[in-house]
C-alpha cells in the first residue's frame, strides 16, 4: 500500500512540476517579445526571403509589416503595395501582421499543418491565435536596443556594385529590412537585408557616378529603424 502511494507520487510529481513551469499565454501578445521568437524558430527558414521549399512568395514572416524585396519588378495584382503599371516600382510583399490569421489557422489544420515536420506546442499555438485576434506590435523589450548595420565591403564590375552588408542585434531579435541609396535626393532601392551577412548586387545602370548616401531600414519587431551608413562610391558603368 505504502509502496503504491510512493510510486504514484513519483509519477505525478514530474507532471505537476511540468504544469507549474508552463508559461502562461499572454492575453495580448507582443510581436517582438512573444510572436517573433516563435516565427524565428519554426517558420522563417521557409517563409523568410527568399522563400524556400515551395513556400508562397507573396508574404514573409520575418517582418511585421510590408517590405520591398526588389526594384523594377511588380506582380499583376500586388497584395501589399506597388504599382503594376510603373516599371520602376518596387516589389513589395506582405509581412507577418497581414497573414497573422492565416498563419494561426494553419498551425492547427488537420491537413498540411504548419510547420509540417515539427508541430508547435500548445503554448505557441495559443500565442499565435491570440495575436491573430489583434495583430499589433505591442510592447517591445523594456531595454530594446537598435540593430547594428554595417557595410563590410564594396566592389564594382561594370554597372554592378556589390555590397556585403552585416546586420546584428544585441537582443538577438530577428531583423529584416531594406538598403536604400539617395540618388539626387530620391531614395532608390538597393537590396534586401536580414540578420547576418548578405551580399547585394546593385545594378547601377542609369545611376550617376559619384558618392551616394546609404540608409538601412530595418525592423527588429519593435519598429522600423532608419540607420545611416555613410556613402557608397559608384563609378562609371564601365568601371572594372
Amino acid at each position: 500500500m505504502i509502496w503504491n502511494l510512493i510510486r504514484s507520487a513519483a509519477l505525478v510529481a514530474p507532471l505537476m512540476l511540468a504544469w507549474a513551469c508552463t508559461p502562461e499565454v499572454p492575453v495580448t501578445p507582443s510581436f517582438q517579445q512573444d510572436v517573433l521568437p516563435i516565427l524565428a524558430a519554426n517558420c522563417v527558414r521557409c517563409h523568410g526571403f527568399p522563400t524556400i521549399g515551395g513556400a508562397p512568395a507573396e508574404f514573409r514572416l520575418d517582418s511585421f509589416s510590408e517590405v520591398a524585396v526588389s526594384a523594377g519588378e511588380t506582380r499583376d495584382d500586388p497584395a501589399c503595395g506597388g504599382d503594376p503599371g510603373d516599371p520602376a516600382a518596387e516589389l513589395v510583399i506582405c509581412g507577418a501582421a497581414r497573414y497573422a490569421l492565416i498563419s494561426s489557422i494553419r498551425t492547427e489544420a488537420e491537413t498540411r499543418p504548419m510547420p509540417p515536420r515539427f508541430p508547435l506546442d500548445d503554448y505557441q499555438v495559443e500565442t499565435l491565435a491570440r495575436w491573430a485576434e489583434a495583430p499589433e506590435r505591442g510592447a517591445p523589450h523594456a531595454l530594446n536596443r537598435i540593430p547594428a548595420v554595417s557595410v563590410e565591403e564594396v566592389s564594382q564590375a561594370g554597372a554592378i556594385v556589390t555590397l556585403r552588408v552585416r546586420v546584428d542585434d544585441e537582443d538577438r531579435d530577428l531583423v529584416a529590412g531594406t538598403l536604400r541609396a539617395i540618388v539626387a535626393t530620391v531614395e532608390r532601392f538597393v537590396g534586401a537585408v536580414a540578420s547576418g551577412t548578405v551580399e547585394i548586387a546593385w545594378d547601377t545602370t542609369g545611376i550617376p557616378a559619384g558618392d551616394h548616401a546609404l540608409i538601412a531600414y530595418v525592423d527588429d519587431g519593435a519598429q522600423v529603424h532608419a540607420i545611416a551608413l555613410g556613402t557608397v562610391a559608384v563609378g562609371p558603368a564601365g568601371a572594372p
